[in-house]
């Protein structure tokens, strides 16, 4: 059994969602931690991802239901925006990236 366990950005390429966190759940102590991030599919990232062809796997509510199924719960979440037209206020991409973030939604 461990006490934690880290995935990274590894939800995105995984389809058997509940399978996977059922295992998590299994391997886990009591008490233990699963740390985990995963893309947004409500993000800039993501509408520009689609354009590529390529997508998210699973939308944020779909896995907090299946976090559920497997018995596990959230203590505690944070977001991350990793295009923040607030960081480079005066280049060019970043002026262009918020016109797009704006007119894509």
């Amino acid at each position: 059994m461990l006490d934690a366990a880290f995935m990274m950005e590894v939800l995105d390429y995984i389809p058997e969602l509940e399978t996977v966190l059922a295992e998590c759940s299994r391997i886990l102590k009591s008490g233990g931690s699963l740390i985990f991030s995963f893309g947004n599919k409500a993000s800039l990232k993501s509408k520009l991802r689609e354009l590529q062809g390529r997508h998210y796997m699973h939308s944020y509510r779909n896995v907090i239901q299946s976090l559920d199924k497997s018995g596990l719960h959230v203590a505690e979440k944070e977001g991350f925006n990793g295009c923040r037209s607030t960081e480079h206020p005066r280049t060019h991409l970043s002026h262009c990236l918020r016109r797009l973030k704006n007119h894509l939604g």
